[in-house]
């Protein structure tokens, strides 16, 4: 099933690589196993490792364009084949869970960031909106001062209108302290002096958008289902800003949390891997993005919810 050789099936099922444990099978092997797997074999493992989340801080994907870029950031071919070796594409993405393997090959530091770098380019975009001499400001506040922010989003929206012309406002403005803060930045290192580490995932995201200090429990899935239950309700159509998009299996497992804009535009932070920022996105990227390791012909669904205190 897993197109696996004699030789590679035995050392992947020696006690030194599997475990077995009461909430599943552990497996580590080490790289030159994973680099000995084929790429149909390979590719059947990251899809099993995928729909588990205790795998999401060892993935890595980017856009498979970036490899074009790897000369400008000082990457060798030779790097570039041994992150081939561990990785498998998907669509317009690569994916690897085997970055380790990659970085700890290569014994020049300077080359070592440039991959980094390369691979923790992301795409993004600038939002804004127009406001001419017409708008209706009052609206326009209404849908974006949501969550206490009201004052703040008239008063830009109406200094900007004052203009002959009108003029953009850059979204950016618009979004509470914390999301505004976190656009288009990637987590610092934890210093682990402070305490324990807190996973700024996407549901940490999604959940302190409108808070004034993050609640570092939301990063826990327990926690987010459990909120959801009592402090939100569905919302079956018509999304508004501010709203909670999840994204589910057909078995209804959380693969992704995040936050309604407008129109098709949400702000995430994609996984756990400190080396992707907050960003804005589309929603066929997410789904793209969050939709590897179903089988086919199975689909992520989105389900909308809505705070009940606003």
């Amino acid at each position: 099933m897993m197109g696996l050789s004699e030789s590679v099936r035995n050392g992947l099922l020696s006690p030194k690589v599997m475990s077995v444990h009461p909430q599943g099978v552990r497996l580590d092997p080490s790289c030159d196993q994973i680099r000995d797997l084929s790429e149909t074999s390979r590719r059947k493992f990251y899809e099993i490792m995928a729909n588990h989340n205790e795998n999401n801080p060892q993935r890595w994907e980017f856009l498979t364009v970036y490899t074009k870029s790897f000369g400008k950031f000082g990457v060798s071919r030779s790097t570039a084949s041994a992150l081939e070796d561990v990785s498998i594409p998907y669509g317009r993405h690569t994916v690897s869970y085997a970055m380790s393997c990659v970085l700890s090959g290569i014994s020049n530091t300077e080359e070592k960031v440039g991959l980094i770098k390369a691979l923790s380019q992301q795409n993004s975009m600038l939002v804004r909106i127009r406001i001419g001499p017409k708008t209706d400001v009052a609206a326009l506040a209404n849908y974006w001062g949501k969550g206490m922010w009201t004052t703040d989003a008239e008063a830009i929206l109406e200094s900007v209108k004052q203009r002959p012309d009108g003029g953009a406002v850059n979204v950016l403005e618009m979004l509470p302290p914390i999301p505004a803060s976190l656009m288009h930045s990637y987590p610092p290192p934890h210093n682990f002096l402070a305490g324990p580490e807190v996973v700024k995932n996407c549901s940490w995201t999604a959940f302190n958008f409108f808070r004034d200090t993050p609640k570092d429990e939301f990063s826990n899935e327990d926690f987010v289902i459990k909120t959801l239950a009592e402090d939100y309700y569905p919302v079956l159509s018509d999304p508004r800003y501010g709203d909670i998009a999840v994204f589910l299996t057909p078995e209804r497992t959380m693969r992704h949390v995040a936050v309604f804009l407008a129109d098709n535009l949400f702000f995430t932070k994609n996984g756990e891997n400190p080396w992707h920022p907050w960003v804005y996105s589309t929603l066929e990227d997410l789904l793209e993005n969050f939709s590897f390791g179903l089988p086919p012909g199975q689909e992520l669904s989105v389900h909308y919810f809505r705070s009940k205190g606003y």
